[in-house]
């Protein structure tokens, strides 16, 4: 006898239940439950809108206070995030942990994350002067707050890092995540690899700032070692995942952590250095990493020196692949 279609998914609805128990990481655990993506997105967006007031909203601040326009937005967005941050949390750390302790280390993210968003605007506002400074296409400031991906990426990324530092589960990757499937748009006419504007700015950065003092051909180098590892199976496949990866709990690129990655200015020479390296020139023997040794910890210069292949030294870093 043939199977109804209320009979074929009744047996499928019993047969994917089961997988969802078999696996634990599926359903939600007791009383634990994952944060809410949508209402990150959502934050998101209102903070972008008290980042650039008048751009992203349908107020108008020529006929009301910022300040008021900018704390009642603010005040909206703690309602929200607070709560995100509870959740996540209380998933990672609950068996740590009361829910009123994590109720108040919650609270206390947010008093610190509140308290360094006027910093975070003052670097955006730098960016878009980079971004002004450096595109020949731009012609106003307004059009690159407007129009460029590139700097909205720049801001959730902002964003993230401050939830970041201060260990917040799930957040971060999710505002990263966001930007990325926002950020695929091409910028031809200075990345011929056709990479997302998301990695090309990602690139500028971390070169702006691991090499900011070398010469063209250190910076380069650097870029070379970041287009290695794309390319390379022993690494992620996209600069953005390469200059951010933490595998087993520790960053590969210093400025990740540290935060000046989200803090350089990225200069003329750092463009044209990338420029070539995306372009084709190539200084660095294959190599996968590098090290400044002088301002690198005892540790770190043991492992390079004991597990990696030295290739060169030129400027300040030393350049290794594996042995």
């Amino acid at each position: 006898m043939k199977e109804t279609m209320k009979d074929i998914i009744l047996n499928a609805s019993v047969q994917m239940t089961e997988s969802c128990h078999k696996t634990d990481f599926i359903v939600s655990r007791g009383e634990r439950c994952l944060p809410d993506r949508s209402c990150i997105i959502r934050i998101l967006k209102d903070l972008k809108r008290i980042m650039f007031p008048g751009y992203f909203g349908e107020e108008n601040i020529a006929l009301i206070s910022p300040q008021y326009f900018i704390g009642d937005r603010l005040t909206d967005i703690y309602g929200k995030l607070k709560p995100q941050i509870e959740i996540s949390l209380y998933y990672r750390d609950y068996e740590k942990y009361t829910e009123e302790e994590i109720s108040e280390r919650a609270e206390e993210v947010c008093e610190e994350f509140f308290k360094r968003l006027p910093y975070v605007q003052q670097m955006l506002l730098k960016d878009v002067q980079a971004g002004f400074d450096g595109d020949p296409a731009a012609k106003s400031r307004e059009d690159v707050v407007i129009s460029y991906p590139g700097l909205f990426a720049i801001f959730v990324y902002r964003i993230a890092h401050e939830l970041y530092t201060q260990d917040v589960p799930f957040l971060p990757r999710i505002m990263t995540e966001y930007a990325h499937s926002r950020t695929r748009s091409i910028t031809l006419a200075e990345n011929p690899t056709l990479m997302s504007d998301e990695d090309y700015d990602t690139l500028l950065r971390i070169v702006e700032a691991e090499a900011g003092s070398e010469d063209i051909k250190g910076r380069v180098l650097v870029a070379n070692v970041i287009m290695n590892r794309v390319k390379s199976e022993d690494f992620p496949n996209t600069v953005t995942e390469v200059v951010w990866d933490n595998s087993d709990g520790v960053p590969q690129f210093s400025p990740t952590y540290d935060g000046r990655i989200n803090e350089v200015a990225v200069s003329d020479e750092t463009r044209e250095a990338v420029k070539q390296a995306l372009k084709g020139t190539d200084y660095s023997e294959g190599a996968l990493f590098f090290i400044q040794k002088s301002a690198a910890e005892e540790h770190n210069v043991k492992w390079f020196e004991k597990d990696l292949k030295r290739l060169f030294k030129y400027g300040v870093h030393e350049f290794y692949t594996y042995k």
